[in-house]
């Protein structure tokens, strides 16, 4: 009986995606960038995360900003055509804003969750399979 290894999982998983994504038309060149992605995604998963939110918050920054712009701009006389338009605009981005934020807060449960559950293999691979006799 052969031991099972890091090594021998992460091969079957490889083959099970390269299959999974056949199945679903995914061949080619196009499977060759789902399965690097994949691998990717693995290995680096906190530092795109990283990425990601770094992204994101710089997104919302900018999208308050543009807010302030516009309820500036309201404070002015603007004929009322002009008015409709920004209140329509500023309330675009104040949904973006607030997507923007539910996004970030699901991205820091995703990422805490992958935390844990690599720790929790960790422990799992870390444990010595020894069992004691009993006399």
């Amino acid at each position: 009986m052969h031991a099972i290894t890091k090594e021998i999982i992460t091969n079957h998983k490889k083959i099970s995606l390269s299959e999974s994504l056949e199945k679903i038309g995914v061949t080619g060149k196009s499977k060759d960038k789902a399965i690097s992605y994949d691998n990717f995604s693995q290995k680096c998963h906190s530092s795109s995360t990283q990425i990601i939110r770094g992204a994101t918050v710089k997104l919302f920054c900018d999208l308050i900003n543009d807010i302030s712009i516009i309820r500036s701009e309201l404070l002015s006389e603007v004929d009322i055509d002009r008015e409709k338009i920004l209140r329509e605009d500023k309330l675009g981005l104040i949904k973006l804003a607030l997507d923007s934020y539910d996004k970030v807060n699901k991205a820091e449960l995703s990422d805490t969750v992958v935390k844990l559950k690599k720790r929790e293999l960790k422990k799992t691979e870390n444990r010595n399979d020894f069992i004691p006799e009993i006399h």
